[in-house]
This record gives structure tokens, sequence and C-alpha cells, in this order.
């Protein structure tokens, strides 16, 4: 399949046909039926299109949910038709704060545990609006450590798609995220280990005590200062909230450490007790993928005192976040996404997933 940017080009269609799912009476492809949608999380109203394949009743559904930098419902394409074509209701949203929802998603604010209600809400429309039993989740990114959460703590959540992401504590997502950030601005080797030093001083579970106010702020004072003297302060966590007053700040980073970072998957990983397929890219600059692998295989695979789930890894050849291989020299502004992505999806639900017969 090949992605052009700005839009999403499909030239092997028959990647997304092989299941016969959502052919017109002429043989053709039958366009998925859409629906707009509204539910409640809590006291916040979340937005979503609902998408349901054509002259056929879904025989499960899926729920996608949000990468960090994703918060609209624009649809993470081409996996909503995919999916409609293998026989899924799929529903995409708003996040709570952006686009037509409301509510509050700044992760100061929000974060895994409220992001985890909202995916649940949306498992639950998804039971009422198509009438199916088998409602699962499909996480990008960040949104791959919402679904584990959310999966551990409403075991009729009935299957997970990860989607580079997923495994072990956010906070080395981040740092490893910013660490390639700081390689592409062309930052030294030197300055990149500095950087790591500044980032595991502001990841230090210690400066987000209410017991070390004071000494929080001094310590936040002096990062604040040093990074400023630094090539890589635009990539410290730092640089987006410099105006604010030093109190301020430090509570702002105390929500973000308390809401997101600060999450680790491992324990929840114990308590998923659905199938699993995780896909993630061999060069993920976002993610660490051979540490996310590791995390997810073991995590998975412990003795919750009942049978592990039914668990599948795939790391994707040159594939990056977005399982998208290289740009090839001869033919600019043209991605291609990892071969194997869209037929190991398909293998999987038809052996493993909802789509199992």
């Amino acid at each position: 399949m090949v992605l052009r940017t700005g839009a999403r080009v499909a030239v092997g269609l028959c990647l997304l046909l092989c299941s016969g799912v959502g052919r017109a009476a002429d043989g053709g492809v039958a366009a998925p039926r859409t629906e707009e949608v509204t539910f409640r999380s809590g006291d916040v109203t979340l937005a979503g299109t609902l998408w349901l394949p054509s002259g056929t009743a879904p025989r499960a559904a899926v729920v996608l949910l949000h990468d960090e930098d994703s918060g609209a419902r624009l649809p993470p394409e081409p996996y909503p038709a995919f999916l409609v074509r293998q026989g899924l209701a799929v529903l995409s949203y708003d996040r709570r704060g952006a686009g037509r929802s409301s509510g509050d998603g700044q992760p100061w604010v929000a974060g895994i545990d409220a992001w985890a209600d909202d995916g649940l809400a949306a498992v639950r429309l998804l039971r009422e609006r198509t009438g199916v039993r088998d409602v699962g989740m499909m996480g990008f990114g960040q949104g791959a450590w919402v679904a584990i959460h959310a999966a551990a703590r409403a075991p009729d959540v009935g299957f997970l798609v990860l989607v580079s992401g997923g495994g072990g504590p956010l906070w080395k997502q981040q740092e490893h995220r910013l660490r390639n950030e700081a390689r592409a601005k062309g930052l030294t080797g030197p300055e990149v280990v500095d950087l790591q030093e500044h980032l595991t001083a502001l990841h230090d579970a210690r400066l987000y005590s209410p017991e070390r106010e004071a000494k929080a702020l001094k310590t936040l004072d002096f990062q604040l200062k040093r990074a400023k003297r630094r090539r890589w302060y635009p990539v410290s966590p730092l640089s987006r909230f410099e105006e604010l007053p030093l109190p301020r700040l430090l509570e702002v980073q105390r929500g973000v450490w308390r809401n997101v970072l600060s999450y680790d998957s491992t324990e929840d990983l114990g308590r998923v007790r659905v199938p699993v397929l995780a896909l993630l890219g061999e060069v993920d600059e976002v993610t660490p993928t051979l540490a996310v692998a590791r995390a997810l295989s073991q995590g998975l695979a412990r003795d919750a005192g009942s049978e592990p789930p039914r668990v599948t890894v795939k790391v994707l050849r040159g594939a990056d976040h977005r399982l998208v291989l290289p740009a090839d020299a001869k033919r600019p502004g043209v991605e291609t996404m990892a071969e194997d992505m869209f037929p190991t999806l398909e293998a999987w639900l038809r052996e493993w997933g909802p789509a199992a017969p």
C-alpha cells in the first residue's frame, strides 16, 4: 500500500478486499456507511464518527484510540476502511478538549485514567449501537498504553491491537523521542548526553512529591536556567512553559508526571486476558521498539492465575512510528506502508481476533 503526502492511495486493494465483506451487488466495493455520534464519559461529551459495513451487520467492533499528537478524530487512514472490510464497526472520536468534544484534554488536567474512561465509554456506545458483543480497542502510540489500561480495568474488552506502543513506562518513551528529536536537529553526541541528564532530573519521581516542594522549586529553577543555555533547549519539555511562574511550572510538570509520564503498563499487562496483536516499527524514533516489544512479551505472558492471553508481537522491518517505510528518492512525496502490516493484521483477525469464525 502506498501513501502520498496529504492523501493515502491504495495500490494493493486486494489487502482490503480479500475477506469479501463490503462488496456491492455488482461485485464492486461498497462504501462504508458513516454516522456522526456523541456519547458521555462522566461529565464530558465526546463526538465521533461511526463506520459501518454496507449491506451486512458487523461481526464485531473496535474503538480507535489516539496517539499523543492526534486529538481530533481525523481517522488514521487507511485503518477504518480496512477494518470495515473485515466486517468490523469502527468508532473514531475527538479526544476530550479537541474537535467537537468537551472537557480539557491537556495532560496536566487529564491523563491515562481519564482517556481510558473515555475509551470504555466508546466501547459501551458501540455495543449499544451495533448490538455486537465483541468490542475491542486499537491504540496508536500513546493510545496503545491507554488501551492496555482500559482492558486491565474492564475484562469485557474483547481484544487489543497495539500500534507503536504499549509496553513499559511512558517516561521512557518520551526520553527516546526527545533524544531522537535532538539528533534530528543536528546536536552532537555529548549534547544528547547532556540532554539525557536533564531529562533524568525531570523524570525523578521525588521531584513531584508534595513533601519536597521547596527543594523541587530549587531543582526546577536550576534545570530551567541550565536548559536555556543549551542548544537542546527547544527540545526540553520545559521550553513550552518558560513564561509560567516557577510555582505554576512545577504544578504543570507535577500534573503531567502524575497523569501520564509515571504510568508504567507492566502491572496492567498482567491483568490483560484477551487476544493481543502488537505491531511495531523497527526504526521507530518515537517509541523504543525493542524495549516495548520485550515489555509486552514478558508482561502479557505472566501468570495471573488464569490462562495467559494469545499474544502476537510483530516488528515490521524498516518501518517508522506510523509503520511507514522511508520515502524512495526516485518517488519524492510518496510513502509506502510496511508490506506485511496489513496481511499480518488480517491474518490475526481471522485466526485469533473478532473476525475469527
